[in-house]
């Protein structure tokens, strides 16, 4: 499996329509590779094809994302599911809050917004063979709507593993954290 590894310095990362990126396994079997994105812009566009799928019973791509800001978690997720980023995702958002929606699968997901808040409204599936894993780190603390559902459990009845982790960062400004299920 490869690695596509796209940096933006200054600016935002853009993938036009008709471009490609193929980190999908072979047709005869394999894994599929990884994708990662960084950028100290606000913008991340992916309007182009991304694969990402693994062979029958073998681990799906993998999913980095560095950036300023992401505005649209719901819909730049669902692109990733469509793909085939099923081994893990990992989000680090340095600036501004997130709002966790939609459904997110993978084995494997870890969400950081260092100066934001994180608001948990979707559903994460991170259940795999041996147990999957979830961590999110807010800043500003996370806020869990009456909506989610977290899954990190094993699939394999011998397995018997799995965590969901939550873990709230204090703000750097040593301001009080509130945990608020509403």
């Amino acid at each position: 499996a490869g690695r596509i590894a796209l940096t933006a310095t200054g600016g935002s990362v853009q993938m036009a329509a008709g471009a490609v990126l193929d980190l999908a396994a072979q047709p005869g079997g394999g894994g599929a590779g990884s994708l990662a994105i960084t950028s100290d812009g606000s913008q991340v566009v992916l309007d182009g094809t991304i694969k990402a799928q693994a062979a029958a019973g073998l681990r799906g791509g993998a999913f980095s994302l560095d950036i300023a800001q992401l505005p649209n978690f719901a819909a730049l997720n669902q692109r990733l599911n469509e793909a085939g980023f099923t081994r893990s995702r990992g989000f680090r958002i340095r600036a501004g809050d997130v709002m966790v929606d939609g459904t997110t699968l993978t084995e494997s997901f870890t969400l950081a917004a260092d100066r934001g808040h994180v608001t948990i409204a979707g559903t994460i599936d991170a259940r795999a063979r041996y147990g999957g894993s979830i961590a999110i780190y807010g800043g500003n603390g996370i806020t869990m709507t009456r909506t989610p559902i977290l899954r990190a459990g094993a699939t394999d009845s011998e397995a018997h593993l799995g965590l969901c982790f939550i873990q709230i960062r204090a703000p750097q400004s040593g301001a009080p954290i509130v945990w608020r299920a509403v």
